[in-house]
């Protein structure tokens, strides 16, 4: 996997059945109740990159909260890791 420039400011936000990591530009991460999607920027998209970097399409675990904290490191520098599980998934 390849690794990404930090992004300088980011937002994380809790809905009903997803939690959205988002920068100035718009999505960086979705964890929702039925997959994962970490994409790469708008930016890199606009330079023809393929959106996805880490997705998933089933129904979502705490092992897959965990997956998805550690991609977001791994890809976008974003430690999320004083970030509580959503509540949702029980």
């Amino acid at each position: 996997m390849n690794k990404k420039t930090p992004v300088p400011s980011y937002e994380v936000l809790y809905g009903h059945r997803a939690v959205w990591v988002n920068n100035a530009s718009g999505c960086l991460g979705r964890f929702g109740v039925f997959g994962i999607d970490v994409h790469r920027t708008i930016e890199e998209q606009s330079l023809g990159h393929a959106p996805c970097l880490y997705c998933t399409h089933a129904t979502v675990t705490l092992d897959d909260w965990r997956r998805f904290k550690a991609a977001m490191l791994e890809f976008h520098h974003i430690d999320l890791s004083d970030q509580p599980a959503p509540v949702w998934l029980g």
